[in-house]
C-alpha cells in the first residue's frame, strides 16, 4: 500500500470519474476545475460558458491571472 493521500488528491480522483455522482458534482466547483485544467485532465472546451465565467471570477477573487481565453465557435 502506498502512503496516505491528501484529501485534495482524493477529490481530484473522484472528479475524474464520470460514473461517480459525487465526482460529477465536484467537477462543477471552480477550484476543482482549475486543478483539472492545470493537470490537463480537462480543457476549456469541456466547460460550459457559465462554468468558464465562474472559473474566471474565482481566479480573479483568488489573485490568479487568467492566461487563456476560450475561442468562440
Amino acid at each position: 500500500m502506498k502512503g496516505p493521500k491528501h484529501i485534495s488528491e482524493v477529490f481530484i480522483e473522484m472528479a475524474v470519474s464520470n460514473s461517480d455522482p459525487l465526482g460529477r458534482l465536484l467537477r462543477r466547483l471552480p477550484f476543482i476545475q482549475a486543478e483539472l485544467l492545470k493537470r490537463k485532465i480537462i480543457s476549456l472546451d469541456d466547460l460550459s460558458d457559465d462554468e468558464i465565467e465562474r472559473l474566471i471570477e474565482w481566479n480573479q477573487r483568488n489573485g490568479r491571472k487568467v492566461r487563456r481565453r476560450r475561442s468562440r465557435r
